[in-house]
C-alpha cells in the first residue's frame, strides 16, 4: 500500500512539473529577445526580457527585439527585416518588432496585425523622437527601454481617432479578414452596381414579355370544345400513414490561423532611423 502511495505521489508531481513547464513556455512566447549582435549585458538582457514579457501579456502582442550585424542599408531595412527576417521566423502575427542593425547603425520598427492600428504616422514619429537622444549617444539599452515603455503607453492610450497610416502596407488578405464587406464594396462596388442594374432590367423585360398578352388572346373556349357526360361515379378512400424524419444539416468546421509571419504579410514601418 505504501509503495502504491509513493508511486502515485511521484506521478502527480510529474504531471505538475509538466504543467508548470508548459505554462512557462507559453509565457515566454509573448516576447522574443534575439541579441545576435551581443549588444546587451546579461543584466540588461534579464531586465529587458522581464519588461517585454509583461508588455506582451498586457497587450496580447508578441514583443520582438532583434539585434544584428547584417549591415543592411537604410533603403533596404524594411524589405529585408520584414520579408526575410520576420517572415522567416515563427513569430506571432500580432506583434511589434524593433531591429537594431549594429553594423550599419540603422534601426527600424515594424508592426504587424492588430498592433498596426495603435502605431499611426504621428506615433511612429513620436517613438523615434523619444529613442533618438539615447541612440545618438550609442546607448542601445536605454533606447530599447524607451521603445518598450512607449509601446506600452500607446496601447494604454488606445487607437488614435482619425490617425493617418501612410506607414502601413496592407496585404489584401488582412484587409479581407478585418472587414470583408468593406473590402468587397470598395474593390467591386461599381461592378456589383452595374450588374445589379442589368439583371434588374432583364428581369423586368422578361416579366413584361411573358405577361403582356395575358387575357387578350390565345384563350381557350371551354364551352365550345368540350363535352362532359357523367353517367356513374365511384369514390374510393385510401388511408396512408407517412413518417417523416428530418436529418440535421451536415456540420462543417472552419477557422483561420493568425500566427506565423507568412510571405508578404501586412505591416507598418517606422522607416529606418
Amino acid at each position: 500500500m505504501i509503495k502504491i502511495t509513493k508511486r502515485l505521489s511521484v506521478l502527480i508531481c510529474s504531471i505538475i512539473l509538466v504543467a508548470v513547464s508548459s505554462v512557462t513556455f507559453f509565457a515566454q512566447s509573448t516576447y522574443v529577445l534575439a541579441d545576435d549582435a551581443s549588444i546587451f549585458s546579461q543584466q540588461e538582457t534579464t531586465t529587458l526580457s522581464e519588461l517585454m514579457q509583461s508588455i506582451g501579456e498586457e497587450t496580447g502582442w508578441q514583443i520582438i527585439v532583434h539585434t544584428s550585424n547584417d549591415n543592411i542599408s537604410s533603403d533596404n531595412m524594411e524589405t529585408y527585416y520584414n520579408n526575410t527576417y520576420y517572415d522567416g521566423q515563427d513569430f506571432e502575427y500580432d506583434s511589434v518588432m524593433l531591429v537594431i542593425d549594429n553594423a550599419s547603425n540603422n534601426r527600424i520598427i515594424l508592426t504587424h496585425g492588430t498592433a498596426m492600428e495603435y502605431f499611426d504616422d504621428d506615433r511612429m514619429t513620436e517613438i523615434k523622437s523619444r529613442m533618438k537622444p539615447y541612440l545618438s549617444q550609442g546607448d542601445m539599452y536605454n533606447a530599447t527601454l524607451e521603445f518598450l515603455n512607449t509601446t506600452e503607453e500607446f496601447y494604454s492610450n488606445g487607437i488614435t481617432e482619425d490617425g493617418s497610416y501612410d506607414n502601413v502596407t496592407i496585404n489584401e488578405n488582412y484587409e479581407k479578414q478585418k472587414n470583408p464587406l468593406l473590402y468587397t464594396l470598395s474593390h467591386y462596388g461599381v461592378i456589383i452596381g452595374v450588374v445589379a442594374v442589368i439583371a434588374g432590367g432583364v428581369s423586368v423585360l422578361i416579366v413584361y414579355l411573358r405577361y403582356k398578352d395575358n387575357g387578350k388572346k390565345g384563350t381557350y373556349d371551354l364551352n365550345a370544345n368540350s363535352v362532359v357526360n357523367i353517367t356513374d361515379s365511384h369514390d374510393e378512400f385510401l388511408n396512408k400513414t407517412v413518417t417523416v424524419r428530418t436529418d440535421p444539416p451536415p456540420s462543417s468546421d472552419s477557422g483561420s490561423s493568425s500566427s506565423g509571419g507568412g510571405g508578404g504579410s501586412s505591416h507598418g514601418s517606422s522607416g529606418s532611423f
